[in-house]
């Protein structure tokens, strides 16, 4: 019975992990270039009281899904998104992070930054600084911007190897430990953001089965109290 108990318990703690990580993935299906995300779960066997293996339940932490999400055009040319493999390089206090989302403003210095203020890098690891005294700028499909006729700086498009292994840190940006390599095959896309890649239905859908799952999951709990109970009923009155 024991073993029930914390069983149970043991599947009320991943049904609650994956409860969390769906909310999320709902609440952020509006944010630029937003991965969905997945729980990753593994066995783990331990010995019971009475010698036998019981399976618990270890959280190996999430799986980003890297699909590449649909493109919604807008009317800033600031706006760019990355078709293929790649991420923008941006420079914040915290250190060089990597981004796809984006969505970028020019600064008082004229850079070219995201919204929470890191500046976009150029292949050069220079900030991109855009003069709109010259004009508007155009961005080409290889990352190279231009303003009037002349070339201002190119884009520095990364990807990596493990795409899993990045954390995630802060406005939809990563950072990871592993080194970047230029994204050959990306194409930059002006005019255009990245939505997110949620896909609400099937998260909806997930949502309504966790759910289900911990209801059973109650019921196992309090059959089991009730059993326990009915034990020590027929124990007290035999006494």
């Amino acid at each position: 019975m024991d073993n029930a108990l914390t069983v149970s318990l043991s599947h009320q703690m991943v049904l609650k992990r994956q409860m969390e990580i769906i909310a999320n993935n709902i609440a952020n299906q509006s944010t630029v270039a937003f991965r969905s995300e997945r729980p990753q779960f593994q066995e783990f066997m331990m010995d019971s009281s009475n010698g036998d293996k019981v399976s618990y339940v270890l959280d190996r932490g999430v799986i980003r899904n890297t699909k590449e999400g649909a493109f919604t055009p807008t009317s800033s040319s600031r706006d760019l998104s990355i078709s293929g493999k790649g991420y923008f390089t941006i420079q914040t206090e915290q250190g060089v992070r990597y981004t796809r989302n984006g969505h970028f403003r020019l600064n008082e210095n004229s850079e070219l930054t995201t919204m929470s203020g890191g500046r976009v890098m150029s292949t050069d690891n220079q900030p991109i600084v855009l003069d709109e005294a010259l004009g508007e700028f155009t961005v080409g499909r290889d990352g190279a911007i231009t303003v009037g006729e002349g070339d201002v700086a190119k884009l520095r498009i990364v990807t990596f190897g493990n795409e899993q292994a990045m954390k995630k840190t802060f406005a939809g940006m990563y950072n990871t430990q592993e080194r970047p390599t230029n994204a050959e095959d990306a194409e930059i896309v002006q005019f255009m953001l990245e939505s997110s890649n949620v896909e609400p239905i099937m998260e909806m859908t997930n949502m309504i089965q966790v759910h289900r799952a911990y209801a059973a999951s109650q019921k196992l709990n309090q059959t089991d109290h009730d059993i326990q109970r009915k034990m020590i009923d027929k124990l007290g009155a035999a006494a």
